[in-house]
């Protein structure tokens, strides 16, 4: 055997030996980079961004509308006084387009029952769960008799006219409401019909007007009817139908204003009652924006003052406004059709301010000389989150494309309910 090394094969266990402490190595570094790591920079950043959240006012230093906006809203410490309400991952999405209505619509749609306005619907029965906690409404003891010019008409005190209501858990909404219609319309009669609100409005200390005014009807959640409003406007006919001439059925967001200069509500409705053949009247919409709030105003009269076009070059045919809401005469209207017209008895039509004779199910050509019904459709981010949280009574809430809708349509300025006290 040679004396000499085997130097090849020494290279060999040399070359083996170190490509394994650099696996090790590796595998050691792999190991640490990718299990242990992570954990260590969640940690590190969960600290970091406690220490690097922004303040209120580094946050508005940033928004190009922060300033204005806020100024007037923010603590010495950068803290808003008001909330500011983003968009809302719990949006749904319900609303159904109106120029083209969708079967289940509430927007001036047929439900999937009504295949035609003298056609067959529904029948529902009033559940004997109400509660009417006035049988009779007594006359009120206040009263603006005394009052007798555009802004401030003499009250209805014979019942003359009434307005109906379907509404749910808006007590911050009523009071506006009714002390509007009260004072600026002269109604004294107002059936609130309320569809399960907690706790029931019928519980609110103050409503901004005589509490003899007001009748409620209470309808419990568990057993309620999926088209609520519908069933509460039957009742309201055939329950409070002969006391009265005239009976609006609105929302809690639709305030009626009489634009014409020389005339009275009351006098606008003895006119149309000379016509054997006028059941009711269709009075269009004009319909407000959010103007840009995000947080509940103190009054949705004056804050919201920006309304959607009329398009009047194309005869309204791309703006709701061409939307009506119903005032009937109980005598010759047999029941509900949809949210905004009746089916109407003897031959009797829906007619608008003119005159003119409503045979869409809810549109008319856009006029308002002599009354305009103001829809708040929106009101503020946060107004409208809320409303879209409560759902309706016709079970089709809205959701964001309804928000989307009426915030990119174009827009007037619209303050003339601004004027309007209280």
């Amino acid at each position: 055997m040679s004396p000499h090394l085997d130097f090849s094969r020494q290279s060999l266990f040399t070359t083996v030996r170190w490509r394994v402490i650099i696996l090790i190595i590796f595998c050691l570094g792999f190991l640490h980079y990718v299990v242990l790591a992570p954990e260590l920079n969640m940690l590190e950043a969960g600290h970091n961004l406690v220490s690097a959240t922004p303040t209120w006012a580094q946050i508005i230093e940033q928004v190009s509308w922060g300033k204005e906006f806020f100024s007037s809203n923010i603590t010495e410490e950068g803290k808003p006084l008001v909330e500011v309400a983003g968009p809302s991952t719990e949006l749904a999405e319900g609303y159904h387009g109106l120029d083209a209505p969708a079967v289940g619509s509430q927007d001036g749609s047929l439900l999937s029952s009504y295949p035609s306005e003298t056609g067959t619907q529904d029948e529902y029965k009033i559940h004997s769960q109400y509660i009417a906690e006035t049988t009779t409404p007594a006359i009120p003891q206040e009263t603006t008799s005394g009052l007798t010019d555009s802004k401030h008409p003499a009250g209805m005190d014979d019942g003359y006219a009434a307005i109906c209501i379907s509404i749910k858990d808006q007590r911050h909404d009523l009071p506006e409401f009714l002390t509007h219609h009260y004072y600026h319309l002269g109604i004294r009669y107002f059936y609130i019909m309320d569809d399960g609100s907690e706790p029931p409005l019928s519980e609110m200390e103050d409503f901004g007007i005589p509490r003899s005014a007001l009748t409620f009807t209470y309808q419990d959640r568990a057993t309620r009817d999926p088209r609520m409003q519908m069933v509460f406007y039957d009742n309201c006919l055939q329950e409070r139908g002969q006391l009265h001439h005239w009976i609006a059925f609105f929302d809690a967001d639709e305030f009626l204003e009489v634009t014409s200069p020389n005339e009275t509500f009351r006098e606008i409705l003895e006119g149309f009652e000379k016509h054997d053949d006028v059941g009711a009247l269709g009075v269009n919409w004009r319909m407000h924006t959010s103007s840009g709030l995000l947080t509940r105003p103190d009054s949705a009269r004056k804050a919201f003052t920006t309304c959607i076009y009329d398009d009047q070059e194309n005869d309204g045919a791309s703006s709701d406004n061409r939307h009506i809401k119903s005032i009937v005469r109980p005598s010759k209207t047999a029941s509900h059709f949809n949210p905004h017209k009746f089916r109407l008895v003897d031959g009797a039509q829906t007619v608008g301010e003119d005159g003119d004779v409503v045979s869409t199910i809810a549109w008319r050509p856009i006029t308002r000389s002599r009354l305009a019904l103001h829809h708040y459709a929106v009101k503020s981010r946060a107004e409208y989150e809320e409303k879209v949280h409560r759902g309706n009574g016709m079970t089709d809430p809205k959701g964001q494309q309804f928000w989307d809708h009426v915030e990119t349509m174009p827009h007037v300025d619209c303050p003339e309910m601004a004027a309007y006290d209280p």
